[in-house]
């Protein structure tokens, strides 16, 4: 396993040494309750402070506006229920795209079966579009920030502007899972904004979200009333603090992972040349690629590519393993079944290299040629 080349990123990052040394003291030091009435308790409590100020001043927001969650995931859960349930008597019917992340479309699914109105939009998104669905009882509008299977990028402070000038009253949230430490946000019209610890080097267990102090939500765990009430459970205090440390590291280096991660991203888009009926499912995020290799089904592909240690995905984690029907992101694209049946998402991060990505593309063209000829026999 020491020489696997690992391009999964988008699931899945491996912690700093810096990240692991924070949550090794937090765990060791500061481990006593952060609602405890005593001094232990209250240096846990200054913890949790330190790390949403830490992360408030690094997207430019108020330090009462971060909350910390189990992930991605409850971030998004927590903020599209919240928002949606807060007004259901005069606000029934929510915008957003087909091709988001499971943890977003399945929430609307759900509010579909209890009487609510979605609209799902397709394709390449601009403000006009959105603007062209917009209600007067409009809920909310929930865009992603970075498509975690294309890596499309969404405009959504010109999306949420536009919004906010037709329909004062409709919540947007954004999924910046993929986005958050990656690329530059402004949330200056974004009422939420949920990230995830371990997509830019933290631990796994742990994520955030912005939510705006304008915005009234419905709590989804209730309990000890931690967190202002809006979500209840005794803090993970180290893993919060993990996640603070990796998005300063992340947003202070931010420009040189964007190049660093360019610069593979680039060796592989060689593919186009080096082999035949190679389809680019888009080229936006420095951090994806989603490439389709016509004539070989991605789950075969990756299995070929594993066992000689290259490691990538055919789209989302939380939902890889799904049939094509199940399969949003590239159909909400646009892109037929053939593309989508071949496709591969190679992911990356900072730890990656270009020399990496070289040995990649011989060994996927070798792989790729090799199938081909199986299949035609």
């Amino acid at each position: 396993m020491m020489n696997y080349i690992y391009f999964d990123a988008a699931a899945s990052t491996k912690p700093s040494r810096e990240v692991l040394e924070c949550f090794n003291e937090v765990s060791t030091t500061y481990y006593a309750n952060p609602s405890a009435l005593h001094s232990a308790g209250f240096l846990a409590e200054k913890i949790l402070h330190q790390s949403a100020t830490t992360i408030s001043n690094l997207i430019g927001v108020y330090q009462s506006e971060i909350y910390f969650t189990s992930g991605g995931t409850e971030s998004n859960n927590l903020a599209l229920f919240g928002m949606a349930l807060a007004r259901p008597r005069t606000h029934r019917h929510i915008i957003t795209h087909l091709g988001e992340h499971p943890s977003v479309t399945q929430v609307f699914k759900k509010l579909e079966t209890d009487g609510f109105e979605v609209t799902w939009l397709k394709g390449l998104v601009t403000p006009e579009m959105v603007n062209g669905a917009l209600r007067d009882d409009t809920a909310l509008v929930s865009l992603v920030h970075v498509n975690n299977e294309t890596g499309h990028i969404n405009d959504i402070d010109s999306i949420a502007k536009a919004v906010k000038a037709k329909n004062k009253q409709t919540y947007f949230f954004s999924d910046g899972v993929q986005g958050f430490g990656k690329i530059p946000v402004s949330l200056h019209h974004i009422d939420a904004y949920s990230f995830s610890g371990h997509k830019i080097g933290a631990v796994k267990g742990v994520g955030g979200l912005y939510l705006s102090d304008k915005v009234r939500i419905i709590p989804q765990i209730l309990g000890g009333g931690q967190q202002k009430n809006m979500r209840s459970g005794t803090e993970n205090t180290a893993s919060i603090a993990a996640l603070a440390k990796a998005a300063e590291l992340a947003f202070a280096a931010m420009d040189e992972n964007r190049e660093k991660v360019l610069a593979v991203k680039n060796e592989l888009l060689k593919l186009e040349s080096a082999l035949e009926n190679v389809h680019i499912n888009g080229n936006f995020s420095s951090y994806i690629l989603n490439i389709s290799f016509l004539g070989v089904r991605s789950e075969v592909l990756l299995h070929a590519l594993a066992e000689s240690g290259l490691f990538a995905s055919a789209g989302s984690a939380c939902s890889s393993s799904k049939k094509y029907k199940d399969k949003n992101a590239l159909h909400a694209f646009g892109f037929d079944r053939n593309i989508i049946e071949s496709a591969i998402r190679f992911s990356f991060s900072s730890d990656n290299t270009p020399e990496e990505a070289a040995r990649a593309l011989d060994l996927i063209c070798d792989r790729v040629n090799t199938l081909r000829k199986y299949t035609r026999k």
